[in-house]
């Protein structure tokens, strides 16, 4: 029996129209571009190749004659609509069989592999195809957030050509239009849905010891905006000094893994010290970790920006442990940093690791158990808190340089104006003598102020530097306070903080280096969709970075002959993405990777791809389409998310 391959058609849609009260259906070829202005995909023209008999929107094309001729292999073929695309029946079936043309593509698969693995390896694969199953939905969602981390940007103008040349989870070809709608269909629900997923693959991947004593590193950053269409905008505090509208990030990691936890989007007017309550009910929520566990193992891990009373209280109430930077300006903080001022320069307290002295003081904090609004706190429940207090005192004596430096500036240029304005006064004609003449003063501008707050005069009016002023203003320099329910020893409440450094990390990558410092979104539909592909593809990219970080340190690196001091994760990926991959009917094939190469991918901790593969039908996304008219006639190349390959 012979074999017939199906025709290459040009992108078709279904149209209808109603005439004398019949409906008809056509099928119909167009072209779109796209529109800065709106920004959205329109179509320039389109025009109608055939029919559909019975006046069904499913059934037998009949194909125009010019269309026909320019397509003369229809000529073997019944070609039919179906709600899964187009279906093409040979003829003559007694002679002929149909068969897909065996389409052979080259594209670049080297990063994208490797990016694949890493979400397979840390759980998002998977969570993403339980919560987004429908119309392959999680396949398009990883396919985004590849383009994002290696493209760095959440600017998805460049997704189109991007896929293009690229192997990517879905391997269709989305524009504009369909990535809004791809995001629009991400509510706040999914995105909840998606932690909880999340949270279990922790678990069944690491175990029950995974959330065992876990440091939660608690941060948020504020986005600007000057869209007025999303209800999350607002003025608030700006962290990146903008006088515009922002929109606030919350983020909550796991310190040591910087696996993100929970995430969340709220108003940009909402300050950080008023988050903690809800976010302890949501953190319930995701994690699945019962009351009584999460009081035990839990212990949150915050800034300056998250220490307030309430908050304090509010951790206390749910019997939530804590490690809290706290502010100078509490009064019942500063009362102890001062009672510990000669602990703070006894060197018996030197910590030769902390290259400082540090010292606990253990005090007893007083809240109210069941608070009332617009009741005094009865304040009748009592907490035992540590104080750990740290002082650097290369801190303090840069700043009383600094300062010192600056207010001798000041005297002299205060002491030079004072001396001319002497000058003046001798030459002046004598008077009879006045016993109640005052010394001249002098003002010398911005400087004014150093003569101000740190000098006295003398008997001519000379400024002259007062020490003690000048070590008042420098006394709580160098010294931080962290405050714990839990941990007792100071030393290990440092290390605590100082991990939490990886969520800042997080936003930096979120900001800066893929692009996160506007949305690029217009309304709030699409707002969750996106904030959901970037905070995922910031996790994997901190990832990537903490693995090289690793790989580094380990006997292996120093074995090799790459320099990874300089190797930024920009470069290692760009160097991987020049690997093609070569995909056919049946399976695909990789170049040989040789040399370096190898040595990125085990830096990275994922296998290497062999030069012939095969993959299982169960590892890949569904041939089926989006049902929308728009639908574009192609057949897919391999598509993969976190899939195992034999």
């Amino acid at each position: 029996m012979a074999l017939l391959e199906k025709p290459q058609l040009p992108p078709l849609k279904v149209g209808s129209s109603d005439y004398r009260g019949t409906r008809y259906h056509y099928v119909q070829t167009y072209t779109f571009h796209y529109d800065p202005a709106t920004k959205k995909c329109k179509r320039d023209s389109q025009k109608t190749v055939g029919k559909i008999k019975a006046n069904q929107r499913y059934g037998l094309i009949e194909w125009k004659e010019d269309f026909l001729k320019a397509h003369p292999d229809l000529e073997n073929f019944d070609v039919y609509t179906t709600k899964n695309g187009l279906e093409f029946k040979a003829r003559d079936p007694e002679t002929y069989n149909v068969i897909n043309p065996v389409k052979v593509e080259k594209k670049l698969a080297g990063a994208t592999w490797a990016i694949d693995k890493i979400m397979a390896q840390m759980g998002i694969g998977d969570a993403l195809r339980e919560v987004f199953n429908k119309r392959n939905h999680s396949y398009k969602l990883a396919s985004v957030i590849e383009y994002m981390i290696i493209n760095r940007t959440n600017v998805m103008h460049g997704y189109a050509p991007f896929s293009k040349v690229h192997w990517l989870p879905w391997a269709y070809q989305m524009n504009d239009t369909q990535l809004n709608t791809l995001f629009k269909g991400i509510t706040q629900n999914d995105v909840i849905s998606l932690f909880k997923a999340l949270n279990r693959e922790y678990r069944k991947n690491f175990g029950d010891e995974f959330f065992k004593k876990m440091f939660l590193a608690l941060d948020s950053t504020s986005i600007s905006t000057y869209s007025k269409k999303l209800s999350h905008a607002e003025y608030g505090h700006n962290k990146d000094g903008d006088d515009t509208k922002q929109i606030n990030f919350l983020l909550v990691c796991e310190e040591s893994s910087g696996l993100p936890i929970y995430g969340k989007i709220y108003k940009g007017n909402v300050v950080d010290v008023s988050t903690v309550k809800n976010l302890l009910a949501d953190l319930a929520l995701v994690t699945g970790v019962s009351e009584d566990e999460a009081t035990s193992n839990y212990i949150f891990v915050t800034d300056r920006g998250y220490e307030s009373d309430d908050n304090l209280q509010d951790f206390a109430r749910h019997n939530y442990s804590f490690v809290m930077r706290s502010r100078m300006a509490n009064r019942w903080v500063l009362d102890e940093v001062d009672a510990a001022q000669a602990d703070l320069r006894n060197s018996n307290n030197f910590d030769n690791y902390l290259n400082q002295t540090c010292c606990t003081k253990k005090v007893i904090y007083k809240y109210d158990p069941f608070p009332i609004n617009g009741k005094n706190k009865s304040n009748t429940a009592a907490l035992t808190l540590y104080l750990h207090i740290y002082f650097n005192s290369d801190i303090q004596n840069e700043s009383f340089k600094s300062l010192r430096f600056n207010v001798n500036s000041a005297k002299q240029d205060y002491n030079e104006a004072i001396d001319k304005l002497l000058e003046q006064r001798a030459k002046e004609p004598k008077k009879e003598q006045d016993q109640t003449q005052q010394p001249p003063i002098a003002n010398i501008g911005p400087m004014q102020s150093f003569i101000d707050k740190y000098c006295s005069l003398d008997a001519d009016g000379h400024a002259l530097i007062d020490d003690d002023k000048l070590w008042a203003y420098v006394k709580y320099k160098g010294i931080m306070v962290l405050v714990s329910d839990k941990i007792e020893n100071a030393q290990e409440a440092y290390f605590a903080y100082y991990r939490r450094q990886t969520v800042e990390q997080d936003f930096e990558t979120f900001k800066t280096r893929l692009g996160g410092n506007r949305p690029y979104v217009s309304d709030d539909r699409t707002l969750q969709g996106r904030f959901l592909c970037q905070l995922l593809a910031t996790s994997i990219s901190n990832c990537i970075a903490c693995r090289i970080r690793e790989y580094e340190k380990s006997e292996a690196a120093k074995k090799d002959n790459i320099r990874f001091d300089n190797y930024s994760q920009a470069r290692l990926l760009a160097d991987l993405d020049t690997i093609m991959l070569t995909s056919f009917r049946d399976g695909y094939y990789f170049d040989e990777i040789q040399g370096k190469y190898k040595t990125l991918y085990k830096a990275l901790g994922v296998e290497i791809p062999e030069a012939n593969c095969k993959y299982n039908k169960e590892d890949i996304s569904t041939d089926e389409k989006d049902n929308s008219d728009d639908y574009v006639a192609d057949d897919p190349a391999l598509q993969a998310i976190g899939g195992e390959l034999e």
